[in-house]
C-alpha cells in the first residue's frame, strides 16, 4: 500500500497481524489513530517494511504506543527517509543501507531481544536521533547497537544481560545514559566487545541494577559534559576506566551519589565536583589524574 491508516479517530478497531502473518509493505505514511484499539503483532515475525518514496511519516497516536512487531525501513526510493510523528514501539527495527530514520523528539521502545543479526536494533543506514530517546526493554540477552543516540535507556522488565556493542572496535555515543528502571536487575556487560562509551549528558545507574561487568581491555567511558551534568550510581558498581574530557561550554561533572571506578582522569579545562560523596578507586598504579579542576567539597577519595 501507499498510505496505511488504522482507525478513524473515534472507533476502537482491533487489528490482528497474528492470524495469517502477511508481509506488509508501506510506501507512504503509516498512521495509527488515537482511537484505535489493540494491534496484535505477528507471532511468526512477519515483517512490516516501510518503503518510503522520499520522506514519509510514521505516527502512533494511541495513548500507549502499540507494539508493531518486526519493522524494517528499506526498499524505498528517492532519498528514502522515515520521520517519527509520535512515540513508537516495536519488537525490532532495522534501518537498511541508503535509508534514513529520524526520531525527532520522540521515544522508540524496543521490546525484543537478541544478538548478532537478531538484535533488536540494527542501524546499517542513517540513524538520526535528533532529540529522541531509544529504550531497550527486551527480557532476554541482548546486544546494544553501536551508534550515536540522543538519550539511551536500558530498562528491561526482567533480569537479562545486555551486552554493549556487537563487535570489536566500536563506539557508543549518547547524551543521557540511563541503566535500569529502579526495580529490575539488568546485568550490563562491557567486557565482551569493549566499545568506547561517550556520554555527553547525565550518567545514571538506577537502584536495583544487577551487575556491571567492566571492560577487561581498559575501554574508556568518557564523560563529555556540555556544561554541568550529573553522575549517579545508586548501586556502587565498578564501571571501569573513566575520563572526564572532550566536553563543551563550562564542562563539569557533579556527583549525586557515591561512585566506584578502576581509574579516573580529569582532563584540562574540565571540572569534577564531589560534593559530599565518596569516589572509590579500585585499580593499581596511577588511578587518579586530576589535570583539570578537582573540587572535593566534603567528599572522600578511597584508594582500594
Amino acid at each position: 500500500t501507499d498510505n496505511f491508516t488504522i482507525g478513524n479517530g473515534s472507533n476502537a478497531v482491533a487489528v490482528s497481524h497474528a492470524t495469517y502473518d502477511p508481509a506488509i509493505n508501506i510506501a507512504g505514511n503509516f498512521t495509527i489513530s488515537a482511537s484505535a484499539g489493540t494491534f496484535t503483532k505477528s507471532d511468526t515475525g512477519a515483517v512490516i517494511t516501510l518503503k518510503p518514496a522520499g520522506t514519509k511519516t510514521w505516527t502512533d497516536n494511541t495513548a500507549t504506543a502499540q507494539d508493531m512487531g518486526v519493522v524494517v525501513v528499506g526498499s524505498g526510493s528517492s532519498t528514502p527517509k522515515i520521520n517519527l510523528g509520535s512515540n513508537v514501539k516495536v519488537t525490532s527495527l532495522t534501518i537498511d543501507s541508503a535509508h534514513e530514520f529520524d526520531m525527532s523528539s520522540y521515544t522508540m521502545t524496543l521490546t525484543g531481544s537478541g544478538a548478532g543479526s537478531s538484535r533488536p536494533f540494527i542501524a546499517t543506514g542513517t540513524f538520526t536521533p535528533s532529540s529522541g530517546t531509544v529504550v531497550y526493554t527486551g527480557t532476554s540477552a541482548t546486544e546494544i547497537e553501536s551508534t550515536s543516540y540522543n538519550h539511551l535507556t536500558l530498562s528491561p522488565a526482567g533480569t537479562p544481560t545486555y551486552t554493549l556493542g556487537s563487535a570489536g572496535s566500536q563506539t557508543i555515543n549518547t547524551n543521557n545514559f540511563t541503566i535500569g528502571d529502579g526495580s529490575n536487575a539488568v546485568a550490563v556487560n562491557h567486557a565482551t566487545y569493549d566499545p568506547a562509551i561517550n556520554v555527553a549528558g547525565h550518567l545514571a545507574i538506577s537502584a536495583g541494577v544487577g551487575t556491571f561487568t567492566k571492560s577487561d581491555a581498559g575501554a574508556i567511558i568518557t564523560l563529555k559534559p556540555a556544561n554541568t551534568k550529573t553522575w549517579t550510581d545508586s548501586t556502587g558498581v565498578d564501571i571501569g576506566v573513566v575520563t572526564i574530557g572532550s566536553g563543551s561550554g563550562l564542562p563539569n561533572v557533579g556527583l549525586s551519589t557515591n561512585v566506584k571506578v578502576t581509574s579516573l582522569t580529569i582532563d584540562a579545562a574540565h571540572q569534577f565536583s564531589m560534593s559530599s560523596r565518596t569516589l572509590t578507586l579500585t585499580g593499581n598504579g596511577t588511578v587518579f589524574t586530576p589535570t583539570g579542576t578537582f573540587t572535593p567539597g566534603t567528599g572522600t577519595v578511597d584508594f582500594t
